[in-house]
């Protein structure tokens, strides 16, 4: 009889403790691009794990920066289309959003999230930068608006059957460490298990740049089939491939560490070369075409190459004027998908599949605060390849000498 009673008990327990687990969904402000985004996944995924959750991976809704004309609405995207769902599982616990909706709620009836934390920076700093996270009265949030069974609709990743229990406004001046209390509170005192963070980028790195960090950003393994076809591009276009490059990367991110040598990387340059709204955004910083060619024919004479490879947002026109300017006997490519390649990558896979032949470089030059730019510069340290072949970047015309980048160096 005692068995039986403390059998029963158990299972209570078990049923209790699953019914308190929690799940973190996310959303950013529409306006921010692909690889800032990339950047606020990590900020959530720490925040995750000092929370014991499990995160819930926000649909990739259309971004201003996916125009492709052969595309057209670009929306509802699960992460398995960028990333290795596997790696990234090894440094936080996570389900797609899909997956979460249709295998945890058992419901055809849609999600109800249980608060809606709008986050916010503070409006009283006055000069002062102490970290902080405290509740604040909700002022009127267009993106939301009540039901008549008195829950939030919203934007929700373009949803129409999300809706939430409660909107709560907090304005945040930290990082995950800061939030941490404050949820663990919602979620053991008013048994809130669905919470969703809104504007998750207000939310900052505890330890930019430190062990962790890394751990996260290492985890971050594109997809199997964006590789592919980046090492395709490689081997057939620049006579490049990791195993005679010296980029191969382990199978699992968690026994990468610190090589004896620096990587070589292969026999070509690489630059990103960003145009569009950095025209006028960062006009001063980025320079003319004639000049970008000038400074590439002097790089590839510098590494002894004859190959170049540009990822780049400018027109195919602005690319035939670099061309223009350029020695004979320097080959300039880019990565345009062919026909066959169509329908299996989507503008955020172009961006990948440049990330990573840019990344595999002998030598690499960026564009001013592009946080493209940066992510590249990120992979190329987990390549391990030479910081002064990484940290670079293109002057504008008028500048001499200019700053180059911060050296973020991997911690292992």
């Amino acid at each position: 009889m005692q068995c039986q009673l403390s059998i029963s008990v158990l299972l209570f327990q078990v049923s209790y403790i699953l019914a308190k687990h929690c799940y973190l969904f996310y959303d950013v402000n529409p306006g921010e691009g692909f690889n800032l985004r990339r950047d606020v996944y990590l900020r959530v995924a720490a925040l995750n794990n000092i929370l014991n959750c499990t995160l819930v991976l926000p649909p990739w809704d259309h971004l201003y920066h996916w125009q492709s004309n052969s595309l057209n609405f670009q929306g509802k995207l699960p992460w398995s289309k960028f990333f290795d769902l596997k790696q990234l599982g090894r440094y936080t616990k996570l389900v797609e959003f899909e997956s979460f909706v249709q295998e945890e709620t058992k419901s055809s009836e849609g999600l109800l999230i249980d608060v809606i934390l709008h986050l916010q920076h503070p409006t009283d700093l006055n000069g002062s930068f102490e970290e902080k996270a405290n509740f604040v009265k909700c002022k009127k949030l267009k993106k939301y608006w009540k039901e008549d069974d008195a829950t939030y609709g919203g934007p929700f990743w373009s949803y129409e059957n999300v809706f939430a229990k409660k909107l709560k406004c907090l304005e945040i001046l930290g990082g995950p460490r800061v939030l941490k209390p404050v949820l663990q509170n919602l979620i053991e005192s008013k048994s809130n298990r669905l919470i969703f963070l809104d504007r998750a980028e207000t939310l900052l790195h505890d330890q930019f740049g430190q062990t962790d960090y890394w751990r996260g950003r290492r985890s971050m393994r594109f997809s199997t089939h964006l590789i592919d076809i980046a090492n395709e591009f490689r081997k057939t276009f620049l006579k490049s491939s990791d195993e005679e490059d010296g980029t191969k990367l382990p199978l699992d991110w968690r026994v990468e560490s610190k090589l004896d040598t620096y990587s070589r990387g292969g026999p070509y340059i690489a630059a990103h070369l960003r145009r569009k709204d950095f025209l006028s955004a960062r006009k001063s910083q980025i320079p003319s075409l004639e000049k970008t060619a000038e400074t590439l024919s002097l790089l590839a004479k510098k590494n002894n190459v004859s190959q170049v490879f540009i990822a780049s947002d400018a027109s195919d026109i602005e690319i035939e004027e670099i061309m223009g300017h350029i020695p004979e006997d320097l080959e300039i490519f880019t990565f345009r998908p062919s026909l066959p390649t169509k329908g299996k990558i989507l503008d955020g896979g172009v961006a990948i599949v440049d990330q990573i032949i840019c990344a595999c470089a002998k030598y690499f030059i960026g564009s001013y605060e592009s946080t493209f730019s940066f992510r590249i510069q990120e992979e190329r340290e987990i390549r391990q390849l030479h910081p002064d072949s990484t940290f670079n970047r293109f002057c504008g015309d008028q500048e001499l000498n200019c700053q180059q980048p911060t050296r973020w160096k991997i911690v292992f």
